[in-house]
């Protein structure tokens, strides 16, 4: 298979993990990480698809 197609595939299947922490920063405004979190989410939904996870350990 051509690289261009692999490197193709792998952009649309793409996801990133985002820790729920994350999310609640942004949800609630946490007036330490609302800024860096919001940022974040904002950067990386612009790479792939966000995927939550909600596992807390």
């Amino acid at each position: 298979m051509h690289m261009y197609y692999i490197l193709h595939l792998f952009e649309i299947y793409s996801e990133i993990l985002i820790d729920i922490n994350v999310i609640l920063y942004v949800i609630t405004e946490d007036p330490q990480w609302f800024d860096w979190s919001s940022q974040i989410l904002r950067d990386y939904a612009k790479q792939g698809d966000l995927v939550i996870n909600y596992m807390i350990y």
